[in-house]
């Protein structure tokens, strides 16, 4: 019988070893897994509790007048708020619908669409949870609401 030139004894002891190892892997594989998951617990639990505990605000859109003459009002003015904080878009016009976007300013000035509402009939209203800090602005999308002022801008921290 031909020989490895490895007695059974060393063997039985390289077993040893190499069981030894294999448990000290899966132990250091283990911390590892727990120690990435608990990243991710961190990093994702901290905008789900920031959204369910973080502050609103309502930006409301409606009718001044109900005749003739009648112009659109939008109740909002500049504002600072902090990241994770919900804006509700309201439309409290009965005769007008209201399509809103938000932009935000990217470094180089232009705007970035970020958001953007279905189209807002009277008594509707929409959500927006501002994530990110930056300047922002909060339009309609409808050219002649845009020239009513339905445009609001928000910096947030």
């Amino acid at each position: 019988m031909f020989g490895t030139g490895i007695r059974q004894n060393d063997r039985d002891t390289l077993s040893i070893v190499m069981i030894r190892v294999e448990h000290r892997l899966r132990f250091v594989l283990a911390l590892l897994m727990l120690g990435i998951a608990g990243i991710l617990v961190s990093v994702g639990a901290g905008p789900i509790i920031q959204y369910a505990s973080g502050s609103e605000f309502t930006i409301s859109a409606g009718m001044q007048g109900e005749a003739c003459g009648s112009h659109l009002e939008w109740e909002m003015e500049s504002r600072t708020i902090s990241a994770g904080t919900r804006a509700t878009i309201l439309n409290e016009s009965v005769y007008w619908q209201i399509p809103v976007i938000i932009e935000r300013q990217q470094r180089d000035g232009t705007w970035d669409v970020v958001g953007e509402s279905p189209v807002l009939r009277g008594g509707e209203r929409w959500n927006y949870t501002f994530w990110r800090s930056g300047t922002y602005r909060v339009v309609s999308v409808d050219e002649t609401q845009r020239l009513a002022g339905l445009e609001a801008s928000i910096s947030v921290e």
